[in-house]
Formats: C-alpha cells, structure tokens, sequence
C-alpha cells in the first residue's frame, strides 16, 4: 500500500472519529431534553404527580381572541383543559390540532373551558407583541381556530409547578374538575393523550358540580 493510500485511510478515520465525537456530544446535550418532551407517559396521567392537588391562582390574559383577563373564580364550575405550548416546541405543534380537536367537540358547553396558553422559551417576562405575532402566524398557517392565552409574568406556570403538576416541561396539558383539582397531567405528547383528555373530561363534565357551583 502507497504512502497516499495510507494517509488517505487515516484521514477517513480521523474524519468518522471526529463524526463520533460530535454526535456524542450532541446526544449528552440534547439527549435529556428529549427525553423529557417526548416521554409524556412515564406515569399514569390520573395518578402523576399534582393531581389531586387545587390550582388556586390563575391570571391569564387573551392573547389571539378577545375579553378579559381570567383568574381562578372564572373557573369555578368548568372543566378545565389547560395546554401550556409554544409555537418554537414541535412537539407542541404536533400536538395542537388534537387540542383544537378536543376543544371543537366541547366548546358549545357552557361548563366547559380550554386554556391553550402560548409561552415563550425564556424564564423572564414574555414579549407580548412577539408572541401575538408568532402565534397568529402559526395558528393561520395551521388553519387552527381557538382562543389563546398568555401568562406573561409565569405566575400561572409557577401556581401550577407549586402543585406539583408542571416541571417546565413543554406542551403540559392539565384537566380540572368543577372545583378546579388537577385531574390530569400529560407531559410532552404522545399519541395515546388526546384520547386520555377526551375520555377525563367527559367523565368529569358527568360529575354534578360541589359546594353550590
């Protein structure tokens, strides 16, 4: 074998170590993330951890629909699906379609109420004209029509962590009974969830609204 021919060999392997190392590095990094957006199922959605557990502060505001901001009063007798997503998550975007889907077989019900919230991917206060932008965008191109929300200080998000029901962890859907307990917890999307949601909340709007409501 010549000089050439052997250096040339080298240089193939050097080429697929380096290949190797970058795709190791890039799994130790990434890896984690994935794990955890796209394994929603890593416990049961009516015994995983925060259900049981009353969300009692919500402050939402509309983002792409119109009205008032809502806090937890506004709920109080609704079954509540809450979808925490954003338009930068493709799991998120994957998942959206079925939420609309859900939400289009509910909405004519008064006692019924879905939360699609559109979060940004930081931890500080969320930029709204951004976000309106974004998410209108993605909603048209999607042809997905259903009101939005945005939790622009966290504070919802962090309610809902408090419980035991969010880990920033992106989509979370959350389902609440009458009184506002977390029924359900779906982290990341799965396939099997959007039956899992639409099973839990016609079970729950059965169920005769407590204490008055």
């Amino acid at each position: 074998m010549s000089n050439a021919e052997s250096s040339g060999q080298f240089d193939k392997r050097g080429d697929w170590a380096r290949w190797l190392v970058l795709l190791i590095l890039v799994l130790a990094l990434v890896g984690p993330l994935l794990y955890r957006v796209l394994s929603p199922l890593r416990s049961e959605p009516e015994t995983a951890p925060g259900v049981g557990e009353k969300l009692t502060f919500v402050q939402l505001d509309p983002l792409t629909s119109e009205g008032r901001s809502l806090n937890a009063a506004d709920l109080d007798g609704k079954v509540v699906l809450m979808n925490f997503w954003g338009t930068w998550c493709p799991p998120c975007v994957a998942e959206l379609p079925h939420i609309a889907a859900i939400y289009e077989k509910f909405e004519d019900r008064d006692d019924f109420k879905l939360l699609a919230v559109s979060c940004g991917g930081g931890r500080g206060d969320e930029d709204i004209p951004q976000l309106l932008r974004e998410t209108g965008d993605l909603l048209n191109k999607e042809e997905i029509d259903i009101p939005t929300y945005t939790d622009p200080q966290h504070k919802t998000r962090d309610a809902a962590s408090q419980a035991g029901g969010f880990e920033n962890a992106y989509p979370t859907t959350l389902v609440l009974d009458r009184g506002g307990a977390i029924r359900g917890v779906w982290k990341g999307f799965h396939p099997k969830a959007p039956g899992q949601m639409e099973t839990l909340i016609n079970r729950l709007l059965k169920e005769p609204p407590t204490g008055g409501g």
